[in-house]
């Protein structure tokens, strides 16, 4: 398996997936496409949808996130139901809970339940730590510009990191950027509303986040 952060290659500055290093990424991990000899990978949805996951970043984990594999809870099936139209007007969902209630997949399934041959959103999965990482001046620049502009932002793991002044000018410009240009983001945090908001500076930035997200809040045994 290649270095994971590779994959983020395929996307252009813009968002966009670049199709020659899409080919060359499926070359190179030498994954079967179950595709008709001489076949092409955009010649069949199924093997278009994962390489559009593979260039989205969703952990190999994730992949085969299905309706069947989680039930998560009403908040955010609610939002599942007009997912595609929240995306286009820049409504994103945050996932609260505990580690084992399934915010990864469901986030995971939320992103692929929008995905068709017709219509690819520009989207990104990142972690918070990784996102972090990326911002340091030996670090990866074009995924931070990425989680700027993709019209969709999948951040996992939210809250995890130490807020320095580094971490909150970052988040801060992150934030500014995609409600201006009203992009969606998707985030998973095991912390809760109550934790988040005793710590002051956190709170600032949750808010920042969340001003244009539903809220769903899962539960032990409801996954």
């Amino acid at each position: 398996m290649p270095d994971p952060m590779a994959v983020g290659d395929v996307l252009r500055e813009d968002g966009a997936v670049d199709g020659e290093a899409l080919r060359d990424l499926w070359l190179q991990r030498g994954e079967a496409l179950d595709l008709a000899e001489g076949g092409d990978p955009e010649e069949t949805p199924e093997a278009a949808l994962r390489v559009w996951c593979a260039a989205t970043r969703i952990p190999p984990r994730y992949m085969r996130a299905e309706a069947g594999m989680l039930n998560p809870c009403q908040e955010y099936h609610r939002y599942l139901a007009g997912a595609e139209r929240n995306w286009r007007e820049g409504l994103g969902l945050m996932m609260f809970g505990p580690t084992g209630t399934g915010k990864s997949m469901a986030m995971a399934h939320l992103l692929k339940h929008c995905w068709t041959p017709e219509a690819q959103p520009t989207a990104l999965w990142v972690s918070e730590a990784d996102l972090v990482e990326a911002a340091k001046p030996d670090g990866r620049q074009d995924l931070v510009q990425k989680a700027k502009t993709v019209q969709v932002l999948a951040m996992d793991d939210f809250g995890v990191s130490r807020l320095t002044d580094f971490v909150v000018e970052l988040f801060d410009g992150i934030a500014e950027r995609r409600h201006k240009n009203n992009l969606c983001l998707l985030m998973t945090t095991n912390l809760t509303p109550i934790h988040i908001e005793e710590n002051p500076i956190l709170a600032r930035i949750w808010r920042r986040w969340s001003q244009d997200c539903a809220k769903a809040i899962m539960r032990k045994g409801v996954h």
